[in-house]
């Protein structure tokens, strides 16, 4: 979703240049009293492309082949665009060409890739720390209760079989 909505907000500033700057056109298009751009490409086929590229990038692979997944989903997405523009009216190039186009997306799935790789590596580390703090308060809370004279709510002292032992810590200990 973070892809999605980070490739949407990139489209809306490239699309609108791109098509304000005249260099190319989308004669057939939805919405066309409020916006001049494709809504179906530039705000759900795009950023969608772009959500599933990060969901599978393969960032643990070597260099060559992350940039080879880079390459691939750049040049299928161009050739579709290239042939769209050539068989129907739903684009047509003005000062505009099929290089042109492969750079933006390249560079687009460039700026969404760093985005989401700054993105999620800083709630990372809060979850990290989410999950420090989890799991020194989970140790103190399954230290021996009876030793330590907590109290209930970190486990709850029960007899079973005239033995005292403590109800809800990961396993069941005997209390001294």
């Amino acid at each position: 979703m973070v892809a999605f909505l980070f490739k949407q907000w990139i489209t809306c500033i490239f699309g609108h240049a791109v098509v304000e700057l005249q260099l190319l056109a989308y004669p057939v298009r939805e919405f066309a009293d409020v916006s001049r751009t494709s809504f179906t490409y530039e705000y759900m086929a795009y950023p969608m492309t772009c959500a599933v590229f990060n969901a599978y990038y393969p960032s643990h692979r070597r260099r060559w082949i992350q940039f080879g997944y880079y390459v691939l989903f750049t040049t299928v997405l161009t050739v579709v665009e290239v042939l769209i523009e050539q068989y129907t009216d739903l684009i047509r190039y003005v000062r505009w060409n099929w290089f042109w186009s492969w750079a933006m997306i390249f560079l687009t799935f460039l700026m969404t890739r760093v985005f989401c790789v700054i993105y999620f590596g800083t709630m990372t580390g809060v979850e990290t720390a989410k999950q420090k703090n989890a799991a020194s308060y989970d140790t103190f809370c399954h230290q021996d209760v009876a030793q330590l004279a907590l109290p209930p709510s970190c486990g709850e002292r029960r007899h079973f079989n005239d033995q005292p032992v403590i109800i809800g810590s990961r396993r069941k200990r005997e209390a001294p």
